[in-house]
């Protein structure tokens, strides 16, 4: 079976609370450095311009921990910014090594970076050409901050975070996909539901469009969450929040106050977009929980897909939820699937590959390249459950990584009409492991990179869709360039109901969607006998 690996693009290590008394050294930099020369793609060379360059910003990280902000920078820099008139706060220092200056290398403690990005940049290109920065350096600076960090109660913890904080650097240096996450965040986001870090009343607000004369508000209701106490007291996009019953307020300028413990209870006054009158509402604010994978029924047999993430297991409840709706008796039968991957970023390939394998009969679905193993080439196999329903596949720019996985090989293969927008473009494959079993972190490092079945490498270049989609419009469309979909895009020209639907619903309870409303015309011109 396809290794397991994990491709996602990761925002941040993860909380200080994540980190709490997790203990990261020399011993543990050292585990991370070896993982990467061991795993990495293209593992670190000695010597090399770009193993100095991740040495030397694992350093500039380091010192993200200094309060205040300290910068390692050349001493050419520091005169150019005097000529320039400029007066540092604090005398530099020169960094030391072994009781020795490092010839043209300072520490300021003021943020001097982006002052002359420009200089900066010749200066570090001259101090390179005549010197190197290893790991000899990147271990001074550590010195010099755990010697000149304040020696209270959370000394450790800081020295700590410097650590933290270059070995991020040093692998993003090498790799900008790779870093270093906490467990306790990375355990976290791995979970099929996520949940949100703090309750609210279940609804987002938004300045209304227009001004309504004789309504209390200018702040509108802009989505509801199905499930929420919002959703079932009826709250729709349109509505005017006026504030509590007791008192008002502008929600829109004080979005937080929608927040606040689980369980609690709030009676606001609205001014309803159906009822046309001011009405009070009581709700209770909950914990809104994201799911990988979720359902919606649509008319006439079609079904909503909506794929947000790829976890462990996400394709064995894609089918089940697909096997499930297609049984349902009750109900009309299914004609087509839209699938839905707006902002989806990745996660972990093998269940990318995995739902490829139940979407397409047969064929390659990706060419994989990793280190130290051989290529590979996961291939469809045609088995009975495979799901063989018309397919439209919804995409924006921040689908990646795995996400543009799934999207290549069914797009190569003309499996699914693909609809939305250019994809980020992020062709690598990160592995996400621990080094040790009871250590407090994880290594993230890319080991491979992809192209689709038509060896198309989207790195740096995504793919883009067989039909574009404006925003808004739910009228224009870009005509595709592949001959198997102009036939669908006629029909959508001639039939199309979404301008219809979404104008008939004056007061929905959940965000327009006009592309969803475009996908759905389109899946059931697909659905069409050809």
């Amino acid at each position: 079976m396809f290794e397991a690996i994990v491709a996602t693009i990761v925002a941040v290590m993860g909380t200080a609370q994540d980190w709490t008394g997790v203990e990261f050294g020399r011993a543990q930099f050292d585990q991370v450095q070896a993982y990467a020369q061991e795993r990495m793609l293209d593992p670190p060379v000695a010597g090399t311009p770009r193993e100095q360059f991740a040495w030397r910003h694992g350093a500039e990280l380091s010192l993200w921990n200094a309060a205040p902000l300290v910068d390692l920078v050349p001493a050419r820099y520091l005169a150019d910014l005097q000529d320039h008139g400029w007066t540092p706060a604090h005398p530099p220092e020169p960094l030391i090594c072994g009781k020795q200056p490092v010839d043209g290398l300072m520490l300021v403690r003021e943020p001097v970076w982006d002052r002359e990005p420009s200089a900066l940049k010749i200066a570090w290109q001259e101090w390179h050409g005549a010197h190197t920065f290893s790991k000899t350096e990147l271990f001074c600076v550590l010195k010099w901050q755990e010697d000149a960090l304040p020696r209270d109660d959370a000394h450790q913890a800081r020295v700590y975070a410097a650590w933290i904080n270059a070995a991020s650097g040093w692998l993003k240096g090498l790799d900008k996909h790779s870093d270093v996450l906490a467990a306790r965040y990375w355990d976290r986001v791995s979970e099929p539901d996520q949940v949100a870090a703090q309750a609210d009343l279940g609804f987002a607000v938004t300045a209304c469009a227009q001004e309504q004369p004789g309504t209390p508000s200018q702040c509108c209701v802009a989505d509801v969450r199905e499930g929420s106490s919002a959703w079932r007291a009826d709250l729709r996009v349109g509505d005017r929040v006026a504030g509590t019953v007791q008192a008002p307020f502008d929600p829109c300028r004080t979005p937080a106050l929608l927040k606040g413990d689980s369980g609690s209870k709030v009676e606001l006054r609205l001014w309803s977009m159906r009822r046309k009158r001011t009405r009070a509402v009581r709700l209770i604010r909950d914990f809104a929980v994201a799911h990988d994978v979720s359902e919606e029924r649509l008319a006439a047999g079609y079904l909503h897909l909506r794929l947000s993430d790829f976890v462990k297991g996400t394709a064995a409840r894609l089918r089940a939820v697909i096997a499930a709706e297609a049984g349902a008796k009750s109900r009309t039968p299914l004609r087509g699937i839209i699938l839905d991957m707006r902002d989806n970023t990745g996660g972990v390939l093998d269940e990318a590959v995995a739902i490829a394998d139940m979407l397409l009969p047969s064929g390659t679905i990706l060419k994989a390249r990793w280190h130290a193993k051989p290529d590979q080439q996961p291939l469809a196999s045609d088995t009975p459950d495979d799901v063989r329903l018309p397919i439209v596949l919804v995409v924006n720019r921040m689908c990646a990584s795995a996400c543009e996985v799934l999207t290549g090989a069914l797009q190569d293969h003309r499996r699914a009409l693909v609809l939305g927008e250019h994809t980020l473009g992020k062709a690598s494959m990160q592995r996400i492991a621990k080094p040790t079993l009871m250590a407090g972190f994880y290594i993230k490092a890319t080991i491979g990179h992809y192209w689709t079945p038509n060896d198309r490498d989207l790195d740096g270049v995504g793919t883009l869709p067989d039909i574009a989609l404006p925003l808004q419009a739910t009228t224009q469309f870009s005509a595709p360039q592949e001959a198997v979909w102009r036939q669908a895009a006629q029909c959508v020209a001639r039939q199309g109901q979404a301008p219809k639907l979404l104008a008939a619903d004056v007061a929905p309870k959940r965000r327009p969607d006009p592309w969803l409303a475009m996908a759905r015309d389109f899946v059931a011109c697909v659905a069409q006998p050809q």
